[in-house]
C-alpha cells in the first residue's frame, strides 16, 4: 500500500517534465469512510508501467499513516521511559521485577489495598494529580504494590516514573556536596520535580527518632520539603512503615500537612510475607 501510494506520488512530481507520463483508471470503489476513490490504476512513464491496486482513499491511508507514526512513538518513549526507571531509580534489582500479578494478598485488607492501586492506574490523569500513601508495617507489600503501579503507569500512560528509596536519596544528595560530584543537589531535586509519577518510598525512615516539636526542621526534612513542595499538582506515591502519628513525629508538621495534600491513605496492616517461610 505505501508502496503504492509512493509510486503515484514519484510518478505525479515527474509529470512536469519532458516525459510521457501514462495514467488509467480501471476500477473505482467504495471507501470505508464512504468516498469514493480510485481502487486501482495503470500508471506508467517512459516506459515503465505499474499496475496499483488501493485499498482506501488517500484521506484514509493518511490517517492510518498518522495512527502508525503514533504507535511507533509511543514505543520509543515507552523505552525511553523505562531505561530511564531503571536507571535513575534507586530501588533493589528484585523489587524492579515486581507486579501486580505477581502480588498475592494474605488478608481482605492488603486485597483491597491491591485493588485501590489498580484502580488508581485505571484512573490515571496527568491533568487531575492524585496522591497515595501507603502505610502498614514491614513486608506487607506496600513497595511491591507502588513499583506495580509506576511500571503499569509508563505502559498505560507513556508517562515517565522514579522509584526512590527515601534513606538513598538523602545520600545520594548528600553525596553532591562532595568535591568532584557529577551531579548537584539541584539537578537531583529537578530530575524529581519533573517526572510525571514519583515514588518516595519509606518516607520518615530517614529521621533517627521522632520528634515533639513539629516545627522542628534538620536537613533531612528540610529537604524533603523541597521535593514534596516541588511536586504539588504532581502524582506522588508514598510509602511507610509508621503510623500516622509517629509519621507526622518524623516528617514535622508542615511536611506532614503539604503532603497529605490530595492524598489518599492505603492501610496495609498484616504478617511479614517475606518471613512466611519461618515459624
Amino acid at each position: 500500500m505505501e508502496a503504492a501510494n509512493q509510486f503515484t506520488k514519484d510518478m505525479t512530481s515527474i509529470k512536469s517534465e519532458n516525459l510521457i507520463f501514462k495514467r488509467q483508471v480501471l476500477e473505482t470503489s467504495i471507501c470505508k469512510c464512504g468516498n469514493e476513490y480510485e481502487s486501482h490504476i495503470k500508471a506508467g512513464i517512459a516506459g515503465r508501467e505499474r499496475d496499483i491496486k488501493l485499498e482506501h482513499c488517500n484521506k484514509c491511508y493518511e490517517k492510518e499513516q498518522e495512527l502508525e507514526y503514533q504507535q511507533e512513538h509511543k514505543k520509543e518513549l515507552l523505552k525511553e521511559h523505562l531505561k530511564s526507571f531503571n536507571r535513575e531509580s534507586l530501588v533493589n534489582d528484585k523489587l524492579k521485577q515486581a507486579s501486580f500479578e505477581s502480588y498475592q494478598p494474605t488478608t481482605e485488607q492488603l486485597t483491597k489495598a491491591k485493588a485501590v492501586c489498580k484502580r488508581y492506574v485505571c484512573t490515571f490523569d496527568l491533568d487531575k494529580s492524585r496522591n497515595l500513601l501507603l502505610i502498614g508495617n514491614y513486608g506487607t507489600g506496600k513497595s511491591h504494590l507502588a513499583v506495580s503501579i509506576a511500571k503499569e503507569v509508563m505502559h498505560k500512560e507513556y508517562m515517565s516514573a522514579l522509584f526512590i528509596s527515601t534513606p538513598k536519596l538523602l545520600t545520594k544528595l548528600r553525596s553532591t556536596y562532595n568535591y568532584g560530584s557529577k551531579e548537584t543537589e539541584n539537578e537531583i531535586i529537578n530530575q524529581l520535580s519533573r517526572v510525571s509519577l514519583l515514588v518516595l518510598d519509606d518516607i520518615g525512615s530517614e529521621q533517627s527518632k521522632p520528634s515533639n516539636d513539629l516545627n522542628e526542621q534538620t536537613w533531612a526534612t528540610s529537604k524533603i520539603f523541597e521535593i514534596i513542595d516541588n511536586r504539588i499538582g504532581k502524582h506522588t506515591i508514598y510509602t511507610t512503615n509508621y503510623d500516622v502519628v509517629e509519621l507526622q513525629q518524623r516528617l514535622g508538621g508542615r511536611n506532614f500537612s503539604r503532603m497529605m495534600e490530595d492524598t489518599f491513605v492505603v492501610k496495609m496492616f498484616g504478617k511479614d510475607y517475606r518471613l512466611r517461610d519461618f515459624k
